[in-house]
């Protein structure tokens, strides 16, 4: 039989060990909860909290990826102009003049190689660029920490990458081979210099083959950013649409929202730091109300259905089937709930359709953590509340759904002559 003692010493220990999962929960709180069931215009938000301003984290990315379908629409395409001048024999001068195209990386350096090599360009005297060309070679792979090369820093990589292209282009050749993209099988490029000019101060001699060369569709780049939370290309998406005073003036005047209602410092919702009126460091995030993003949701269905044909899953990462961050919590659930996920500092959120025995049901979550060490936990209870939604809403519905694989570049990117300016299609 135990001693008295030894019974005080579990019950203390039992205490002791339910106080510290009790702080450990206290650590995760829910911010807010919203959902809607989809029953046309009359349909109500529902939850608590809904109407307060909370971080958003990379929920950030639906908002962003509504602003350029709205502007640009899902089949918008980037369009890089190029410029080939012929110097002497096979030599040749090649200008790129940029578009801006935020996920210009290794594929498109590669692509835009076997383009050139097809017109007969295999040794360029002078390649050049100008200040609309943003690159980044890892930007699919690489793609947490937003970054900006200098102009040299471009030089340098596409001079670097250009004398290592016999050890590099197999591997996008088979990339693109397994998305049924035939590039040739091997190809030559020699660049006796690589170097920024102003596009104020290019202009292209007589004689100069003007090309253009297309990105893949908008909803195709918005769906990879999504699907694995890029935050480089969610920042260049931002500021090529207007940046911050951009964003105020489409959220009151297109979307007629209250500006009170939605803060956002970038496209991406990774924290910022900034100074404040007394001189002291402070972090920045996006913010907005839960039934902001339900209608943001709601709103971009809408649009993408009519006239596209389109919805959410063309644009958003599909539970069970695209993997990236909603994986593998959510793969119990196969193309049952298109979402986004989002993490910052003090967040963990979720918002998105749940396609469930009642219909679709829109819905936002946003917890509030004190340190990395509280995210898992909280992404634990974000997945039991959705889990608890499709119960709510009759059970689960699966939709027909097939994964892609992605490309920067599709069957229609090749070169075409070059009509219109560079970003006349851009607000």
């Amino acid at each position: 039989m135990a001693s008295r003692g030894g019974n005080l010493k579990v019950l203390v220990l039992f205490f002791i060990l339910l106080s510290i999962a009790v702080r450990g929960q206290a650590k995760v709180s829910l911010n807010s909860e919203c959902y809607m069931l989809d029953q046309g215009p009359s349909s109500k938000v529902q939850g608590g909290h809904v109407t307060e301003l909370f971080e958003l984290a990379s929920v950030s990315k639906v908002v962003t990826s509504y602003w350029a379908l709205h502007e640009l629409g899902p089949q918008f395409r980037f369009s890089t102009r190029i410029f080939i001048t012929p110097v002497s024999g096979n030599v040749f001068d090649v200008h790129i003049a940029g578009s801006q195209d935020p996920f210009w990386g290794r594929h498109l350096t590669h692509f835009l190689i076997s383009e050139l090599n097809k017109k007969g360009v295999q040794e360029i005297r002078r390649l050049s660029f100008d200040e609309n060309f943003s690159m980044r070679w890892l930007v699919i792979s690489d793609n947490i920490d937003p970054e900006n090369l200098t102009p040299q820093e471009i030089a340098d990589t596409l001079a670097r990458h250009i004398r290592d292209l016999a050890n590099e282009y197999p591997r996008t050749r088979s990339e693109a081979a397994a998305v049924g993209i035939d590039l040739p099988r091997s190809v030559r490029l020699k660049a006796q210099s690589v170097e920024f000019v102003a596009k104020a101060a290019f202009r292209a001699p007589a004689g100069t083959a003007k090309m253009s060369l297309k990105s893949s569709p908008l909803y195709r780049y918005l769906k990879e950013m999504n699907v694995v939370s890029n935050n480089h290309v969610a920042d260049r998406l931002f500021e090529i649409l207007g940046g911050i005073s951009g964003f105020q003036t489409f959220v009151q005047d297109k979307m007629g929202l209250d500006i009170r209602d939605v803060h956002f410092i970038n496209g991406s919702g990774d924290s910022i730091v900034r100074t404040d009126g007394n001189g002291n460091q402070v972090k920045d995030y996006n913010k907005a109300t839960c039934e902001v993003v339900i209608q943001v949701l709601r709103q971009m269905q809408r649009e993408l259905k009519s006239p596209y044909g389109m919805d959410l899953k063309d644009v958003m990462a599909v539970s069970g089937s695209d993997g990236g961050t909603l994986s593998p919590r959510f793969d119990s659930i196969p193309n049952s709930m298109v979402a986004k996920t989002g993490t910052v500092d003090p967040a963990i959120t979720l918002a998105g359709l749940l396609s469930t025995g009642d219909g679709d049901v829109y819905f936002g979550l946003l917890m509030s953590t004190e340190s990395p060490a509280d995210w898992n936990n909280a992404r634990d209870q974000v997945r039991d509340k959705v889990m608890d939604l499709i119960q709510q809403f009759g059970g689960r519905r699966s939709f027909n759904y097939v994964s892609r694989d992605f490309l920067p570049f599709d069957g229609s990117s090749g070169f075409t002559i070059s009509q219109s300016p560079v970003l006349s299609t851009l607000p």
